[in-house]
């Protein structure tokens, strides 16, 4: 008989890290042959609290998971019309995704009536309280997680602080799947740089993703800088692509006031699915300066596209990433970063391959690790 499944959270149209993990989990879980059901959101934050632009992007090329939208955050009523559907459903398993505290109230809701209907649950834990967290948010997390007894987490911090919030809770360890979200055509270095207009005799080194406070990039500037004074800068460019979520302007002023604006390309801007691959394959090497955080979905997408990396030591150690094509350097430490752009490119750069990279394996191996405890004696993954 047919595992069913039914699997909550973010799909195409909403954007970011945690709509492609999930809209990749489902195409995996499908091409596989499990019976899957998911249920996203009829809608995510209020206009007022959702700090980018638009929590939703329609651009090509984006993975439709073909999802029910029927959850939203602040209405008791949808709360009970997703537990009727996974109640009518009769699902083996049902597995949420946990990233946000806003979340709280009704995944207490869901998680305490499927309890009650003896339907079994598993979360996966993206982040256990907010990167920009307040102190209200572990009594948040612990209200809303206190009826679940099993999570999967992708890496010992996570894993920590969820052990300390729901006692006795059995937990997985299983990192983030190195996957390519994107299905862009694989075009050459060449080509890439000139339809996003870099320059070609330039080491180009990539910063992607939502700019917030704790990405690190105040230290990534002051490590271009600090490059710059000792005349290191002039075959580098760097490109900070994605949209920003936290005062773009003092970021501004920092790169005119170290004068490194003719070695920066700033894209402020959501990278629409069919354009980030050519970041990607445009450039020589990417930089993670984070300065907090767990693992990182950029990170990965990086390693798939086998870029040599720049990572601070606080996420290398949460991701515990292989030290192939990895350089790390010491979080929040300028000069270090600096010292680590100048190595990296000694290192071996594969050039990309045509095929997915390891994306679909690394994706089954994944579900095969959240699935293993819950369902191997009714049907061999």
């Amino acid at each position: 008989m047919m595992t069913k499944i039914v699997l909550i959270g973010p799909v195409y149209p909403y954007r970011g890290g945690i709509a492609h993990f999930t809209s990749n989990l489902a195409q995996t879980f499908r091409e596989n042959g499990y019976d899957l059901t998911v249920i996203s959101f009829s809608k995510q934050y209020p206009k007022w609290l959702y700090p980018g632009k638009d929590d939703k992007n329609f651009s090509i090329g984006r993975s439709v998971a073909n999802a029910e939208y029927i959850l939203s955050p602040l209405n008791p009523f949808d709360w009970l019309r997703t537990i009727r559907r996974i109640k009518d459903l009769k699902p083996d398993l049902v597995i949420l995704q946990w990233w946000t505290t806003f979340w709280s109230f009704s995944t207490h809701a869901l998680l305490s009536d499927l309890k009650k209907a003896n339907i079994p649950t598993k979360i996966i834990i993206h982040n256990a309280f907010p990167h920009e967290g307040k102190k209200v948010d572990k009594l948040l997390a612990r209200y809303a997680l206190g009826d679940a007894t099993r999570f999967v987490v992708m890496n010992k911090q996570e894993e920590a602080k969820i052990g300390a919030l729901v006692k006795g809770a059995s937990i997985q360890l299983v990192p983030l799947p190195i996957y390519r979200p994107f299905d862009s055509e694989v075009i050459s270095k060449s080509e890439a740089r000139k339809t996003l207009g870099l320059a070609e005799d330039k080491k180009v080194g990539l910063f992607f993703g939502f700019v917030r406070p704790y990405k690190g990039l105040g230290v990534l500037l002051d490590a271009i800088k600090i490059l710059k004074d000792e005349n290191k800068l002039d075959d580098y460019c760097f490109v900070i692509a994605g949209e920003f979520w936290h005062d773009k302007k003092q970021y501004m002023d920092a790169i005119k006031a170290c004068g490194i604006e003719d070695h920066m390309v700033v894209r402020d801007e959501y990278i629409p699915d069919d354009q980030a691959g050519t970041y990607f394959l445009a450039a020589d090497f990417f930089i993670a300066p984070y300065t907090a955080g767990t693992q990182s979905g950029a990170l990965k997408m990086a390693m798939a596209y086998n870029l040599p990396c720049v990572v601070s030591s606080g996420i290398s150690q949460a991701e515990s990433v292989v030290p192939d094509g990895i350089v790390t350097f010491e979080t929040g430490n300028s000069i270090k970063l600096a010292q680590s752009i100048c190595d990296i490119l000694f290192l071996r750069s594969v050039e990309p391959q045509n095929d997915n990279l390891a994306g679909s394996e690394s994706q089954d191996g994944f579900i095969r690790e959240i699935l293993i405890m819950d369902i191997f004696q009714k049907e061999k993954i």
